[in-house]
């Protein structure tokens, strides 16, 4: 039995020297990078050593010579771990972030403790006290509060959040109801 192999004339561009250059392919192995050996050491060179995490921001070696921006699996498959504090401020920042990505408006990675701290735990349409022990069924917990809504065309950014009660939160709705004056920094 006879193995015939096709062969095809393939024209590439080198990753160096960026000239164009033809091969002849033998079945359906990886292309040609390099039109030459000298090319291919230059290549070789000129590989990236060591990056930054995008995660931890610890120094790594990637494999292969190519930049994956994660220094391990942990690091890839959790990126946001240094930003959310539970999973739910995880899925709160992606709901927000879809809304505003529907709308066409910017948003920024926060979370909601982060905004209740710097707005000193009071509530930004009553201003009272908000209380850190509460959680979500509770009427008087904390809410994020969207100061122009997104449903109205306003950004997910700390410039246009707030704390607030849940229920004042609930209460204003997103056609404004209520008083929104801004708690000066």
């Amino acid at each position: 039995m006879q193995v015939i192999r096709a062969e095809r004339s393939i024209v590439a561009t080198c990753r160096v020297c960026s000239q164009s250059f033809s091969y002849v392919a033998a079945g359906s192995g990886r292309p040609r990078s390099f039109c030459s050996d000298a090319c291919k050491a230059t290549g070789k060179q000129n590989r990236v050593v060591q990056t930054r995490c995008l995660t931890c921001g610890e120094m790594y070696a990637p494999r292969y010579g190519r930049v994956a921006g994660y220094c391990s699996i942990a690091c890839r498959r959790f990126p946001d771990r240094k930003v959310w504090e539970t999973r739910a401020d995880s899925v709160r920042h992606s709901r927000h972030k879809r809304r505003a990505e529907m709308r066409s408006r910017p948003h920024e990675r926060f979370s909601s403790r982060e905004i209740f701290e710097r707005d000193g735990w009071l509530c930004g349409i009553c201003r009272k006290p908000v209380s850190k022990l509460l959680k979500f069924p509770d009427h008087h917990s904390g809410s994020l509060d969207h100061i122009q809504p997104i449903a109205l065309g306003g950004a997910h950014t700390r410039a246009n959040v707030q704390c607030a009660h849940w229920i004042c939160n609930a209460r204003k709705t997103h056609l404004g109801v209520g008083d929104q004056l801004r708690l000066s920094l």
